[in-house]
């Protein structure tokens, strides 16, 4: 019978060890096909969830941030495993505020934080963003 063992290590998950059963008992059609099905299962949301991205610790994060009256940024502390690309974020308005605050754009962004920004102060409602990040 064929044994499998995985162990977590920096990087990923590796497979230690696979012994495959003599010919004689060998699994048959079916019976590789079930191994799979459950390989499957276990890296494909049944046990696991594990993409690339998930591997390197680079998974999409997302929340709200607000950008309060009187003011033009907010810093957003996006808690990636990563330094996020431009490209990578996504901010999206989640109010109509009471003034308009025209363009609305990322930058300074590190490891841990970014900022949203809107080119003018929003108004006495402030200005609610959702906030991704998205690896892929």
């Amino acid at each position: 019978m064929p044994q499998c063992w995985l162990r977590s290590q920096p990087g990923g998950v590796k497979m230690s060890r696979f012994n495959a059963p003599p010919r004689d008992q060998a699994l048959g059609a079916s019976g590789l096909a079930l191994a799979w099905a459950a390989i499957n299962k276990f890296f494909k949301g049944g046990f696991l969830n594990l993409s690339p991205d998930t591997v390197r610790g680079q998974v999409s994060k997302s929340g709200t941030a607000s950008i309060t009256t009187g003011t033009t940024s907010v810093t957003i502390t996006h808690g990636c495993a990563f330094t996020p690309t431009i490209d990578q974020i996504t901010l999206t308005p989640g109010n109509n505020p009471t003034s308009d605050p025209g363009n609305i754009w990322a930058d300074t962004i590190g490891a841990t934080t970014c900022n949203a920004n809107c080119a003018n102060n929003p108004g006495a409602s402030g200005l609610d963003l959702g906030w991704k990040v998205n690896p892929l």
